[in-house]
C-alpha cells in the first residue's frame, strides 16, 4: 500500500508565499507600462520604433499577463479547497480510527 502526507500549516504557508509572489506580477505589469510610456516619450513619431513601441502599449504582454494572474488564482484557490479537504478526511479517518479503538478496547469488535 502507498501512503502519502500533507503538512497542512506548511502547505498554507507554501499557497501564501505563492500569492505574495503573484502580487508581484502587477507590480511588474505597472513598471512595464511605465517603461513603454516613457520609451514612446523618448523616440520620434513616425519611425519604426515608435509604431513598434504603439503596437506594444496596446497591451499583448497585459493581457497574457492578466491571463497567467487567472490561472494563478484558480490554482491557488484549488490548492487551498484541496488542503481544507485532505483535513477533514484526515480528522473523519482519525475519528473513525479512535471509534474502532474504543470498540476494541470494550470488546465491541473485533
Amino acid at each position: 500500500m502507498t501512503s502519502w502526507q500533507i503538512e497542512p500549516g506548511q502547505a498554507r504557508a507554501i499557497i501564501t508565499q505563492a500569492e505574495t509572489d503573484a502580487a508581484g506580477i502587477e507590480t511588474a505589469t505597472r513598471t512595464l507600462e511605465s517603461a513603454i510610456g516613457q520609451a514612446i516619450a523618448a523616440v520620434r513619431g513616425g519611425t519604426q520604433s515608435a509604431a513598434a513601441l504603439a503596437d506594444l502599449a496596446i497591451d499583448p504582454i497585459g493581457v497574457d499577463v492578466l491571463a497567467a494572474k487567472q490561472q494563478i488564482s484558480t490554482a491557488i484557490a484549488a490548492t487551498r479547497s484541496a488542503i481544507t479537504a485532505y483535513e477533514h478526511g484526515d480528522e473523519e479517518m482519525a475519528t473513525d480510527a479512535n471509534r474502532h479503538v474504543a470498540d476494541v478496547e470494550w470488546g465491541g469488535d473485533e
